[in-house]
């Protein structure tokens, strides 16, 4: 356990948050070529010709920011944090007085999460099963959502749910009459871990949680989870981190979201800002509004400026479509 000496920011800055969120950080910073102290965020890439045009109908520069925009990330970054604090050792989210999330982390859950990732949009990448700066910070926002009144909330859908830390976040903020969990079938049995490991510290009598198999590109597996909903909020955090994910995402936005559906999901600028850019884009394309809410929705312990929270929502008379990227 690491304990408040062991932060590389000044006391004034670890004042602003709970004892029990600084003893979960490392003095260590093992990636090369970043700073400690400040890490600026990979300038976009020029946009296409086609880009351009699709452009028009979404502001680009308030999602993503300026060219040359600095993003300094916060003293509790993960980014911070030495291989086996990062990746390894069980993360802690608290949830209030004596309450934490602990997730369980597995940078390789299995040979099968192995296989099945290099088979996917992930490009062979198993990191979705650690946890990730952008998904504290989705976490902790869906924790200031207000309490329904006796389970009346809608159902929320977590989209590559990783360790789970956003849906249970979700489930934690007792808002929900439901909340699914979703993954590649190989991630799903460390997200029923993670659920098991948690079920003492959500709410008594609160909404149900499940965890289900999905791939997005899956249009069989897609109509399956379309019918347990419908949903009233779609969350995913820090699942935008490479472009070759933005068309089975937004084949599953497009198949699941209906116009009462809000979607909302955390991304990181440091990992991949044309990412962002290019699924605004998709997501206009497909009839969508899409706008980040300014820093200040962010949780006041959980704050990060390289983070963005996009909201969607499907504008009016837009269809709901497994097809959508079929035909483009």
């Amino acid at each position: 356990m690491l304990s408040l000496k062991s932060c590389m920011c000044g006391e004034s800055m670890q004042s602003s948050l709970s004892r029990h969120a600084v003893r979960h950080l490392s003095p260590s910073f093992p990636y090369p070529h970043s700073s400690p102290r400040r890490r600026t965020a990979a300038r976009p890439q020029k946009r296409c010709a086609a880009e351009s045009v699709k452009a028009s109908t979404v502001d680009l520069d308030q999602i993503v920011g300026g060219e040359s925009e600095d993003c300094e990330l916060p003293w509790w970054s993960r980014t911070y944090c030495g291989y086996q604090e990062r990746f390894v050792q069980p993360f802690e989210l608290p949830l209030g007085g004596d309450r934490a999330l602990t997730l369980t982390q597995a940078p390789r859950i299995s040979a099968a999460h192995s296989a099945e990732a290099s088979g996917s949009s992930d490009g062979g990448a198993t990191t979705g099963a650690t946890v990730w700066d952008a998904g504290i910070v989705l976490a902790a926002h869906l924790l200031q959502r207000p309490r329904g009144a006796g389970g009346a909330g809608g159902v929320c859908l977590d989209l590559g749910s990783g360790t789970g830390i956003v849906g249970l976040a979700a489930a934690a903020s007792g808002a929900f009459s439901r909340v699914l969990l979703s993954d590649m079938p190989s991630v799903v049995p460390l997200l029923s871990d993670n659920l098991q490991r948690n079920a003492d510290v959500l709410p008594r009598g609160g909404a149900p949680v499940h965890a289900v198999a999905l791939r997005w590109d899956d249009a069989a597996q897609l109509e399956r989870v379309r019918a347990m909903g419908p949903f009233e909020l779609i969350v995913g955090g820090d699942i935008l981190y490479r472009e070759q994910v933005v068309q089975p995402l937004m084949m599953a936005v497009g198949a699941l979201a209906t116009e009462r559906t809000t979607v909302l999901l955390s991304a990181s600028l440091q990992h991949s800002p044309s990412t962002i850019r290019a699924f605004a884009v998709a997501a206009t394309e497909a009839g969508f509004e899409v706008r980040a809410l300014e820093t200040s929705a962010q949780h006041a312990d959980w704050t990060s400026p390289e983070v963005r929270l996009l909201q969607l929502r499907r504008r009016t008379g837009a269809t709901r479509t497994l097809a959508y990227w079929s035909d483009n």
